[in-house]
C-alpha cells in the first residue's frame, strides 16, 4: 500500500503514483557446489493503481500501467564462512540487471545496474540475526520533479525466528 508517494517539503501529500501494488518475482537458481549459486529473477506486478494526472515526464499516459514486468536480474551468491552448525556466517551477493521493465511503471530502472552486498548472519538456537550492506551502481541517473535518482547504498537488518522452537515451548 502506497510504496511510491510524493510529498511537499511541509509534509503534505501531493501524489501517490503507485497507491496499491500486488507483485511477485519469478526466480530460478542453480547451486554450484556447496558454497555458491547463480540465478535469474524477473519481478512481475500483477496489479497496480495510482493517482491520475501524473506529470508526463514520469508517465506519458498520466497514470501507471496496471500490470507488467520489472528488470531481469542475473544473481550470484557465495558463502565465505558457513554457519550450519551455528555461530557466525558471511556471504557475498551480487546482481546485474538489464533494463527490461518499463520505467513508467516504477518497476524498471531504465538502465543497467550492478549490485554487490555483504551479508553477515549469526545463528542462535532460537533464530538468526542478520545484517547486510552494499552498493548499487546505476549506469544512467534520472531527474524527476527536481530530484536526482542514481546510485544506491542498500542495507538491511533482520531477525529470523525458528518456528520449531515455538512448538517445543508449547508442548510444555
Amino acid at each position: 500500500n502506497r510504496p511510491v508517494t510524493i510529498t511537499q517539503s511541509g509534509g503534505s501529500t501531493l501524489l501517490h503514483p503507485v497507491d496499491n501494488l500486488l507483485a511477485s518475482d519469478l526466480t530460478a537458481s542453480l547451486g554450484l557446489g556447496t558454497r555458491a549459486a547463480v540465478g535469474l529473477d524477473l519481478p512481475m506486478f500483477l496489479y497496480q493503481e495510482g493517482s491520475n494526472g501524473l506529470p508526463a515526464s514520469a508517465v506519458t499516459s498520466g497514470r501507471v500501467p496496471s500490470s507488467g514486468l520489472g528488470d531481469l536480474a542475473v544473481t550470484g551468491k557465495g558463502a565465505i564462512l558457513t554457519n550450519e552448525e551455528g555461530g557466525f556466517g558471511l556471504a557475498v551477493l551480487g546482481a546485474f540487471t538489464a533494463p527490461t521493465g518499463d520505467r513508467q511503471s516504477f518497476m524498471g530502472e531504465g538502465a543497467v545496474t550492478v549490485n554487490a552486498r555483504v551479508l553477515a548472519d549469526y545463528s542462535l538456537v532460537v533464530g538468526n540475526l542478520q545484517a547486510s550492506f552494499g552498493y548499487t551502481l546505476v549506469t544512467e541517473h534520472h531527474t524527476w520533479l527536481g530530484v536526482k535518482f542514481g546510485d544506491e547504498i542498500p542495507w538491511s537488518l533482520g531477525i529470523l525466528l525458528h518456528p520449531g522452537i515455538l512448538r517445543a515451548l508449547d508442548s510444555r
